[in-house]
């Protein structure tokens, strides 16, 4: 498109799907830019759009212990917000947390297990709770069945779940071969 076009676009972006617009910006490696319209979002958007803004801004910090605040606030907005816990599992396992981190993943199960799965999209559900297991797997020792559960959703998410499945899954293929 030319760039008229994509002005339009971006414009029209931002305003009906300002989190995944968010996420979009991130991903063009524009940090300041990312921050500034999650905080903006987090702080003053509409309050359906408040739990998912605290969870982008997490994308532009890091200061692991602020985004473990920031997305304490997303889980206090919205309770049953999956992606907020399984973030926060990560984000307290980054730190070295792994009791808390394993309480998390254990409430990101509980979480999909409701009526609402989370707030997630119904298609991503079976990926998010194997790769919960799988982190929980890990968490517990048991690195072989962690990289299992990982590699098999890494494998066949083919993008589903804005392909951020590598990452964590290499770690349990390097601590499964350990």
């Amino acid at each position: 498109p030319d760039a008229l076009e994509q002005k339009l676009a971006d414009s029209l972006y931002r305003v009906t799907q300002p989190y995944r617009y968010g996420i979009f910006v991130n991903r063009q490696h524009r940090g300041a830019e990312t921050a500034a319209m999650f905080r903006d979002l987090a702080m003053s958007g509409p309050v359906q759009e408040r739990p998912w803004a605290y969870n982008g801004w997490q994308f532009s910090i890091s200061d692991r212990q602020l985004v473990t605040r920031l997305l304490h606030k997303a889980v206090t907005l919205a309770p049953n917000f999956a992606l907020g816990w399984e973030n926060i599992a990560m984000a307290e396992d980054e730190q070295s947390f792994p009791e808390q981190a394993l309480r998390d993943e254990r409430k990101v199960l509980s979480v999909l297990a409701g009526d609402d799965q989370g707030l997630i999209r119904n298609d991503a559900v079976p990926f998010v709770k194997e790769w919960q297991q799988g982190s929980i797997d890990r968490n517990l020792g048991d690195f072989r069945a962690a990289a299992l559960k990982i590699a098999d959703v890494t494998q066949n998410q083919g993008g589903l779940l804005g392909g951020s499945a590598p990452t964590p899954g290499m770690l349990a293929l390097d601590q499964a071969d350990g």
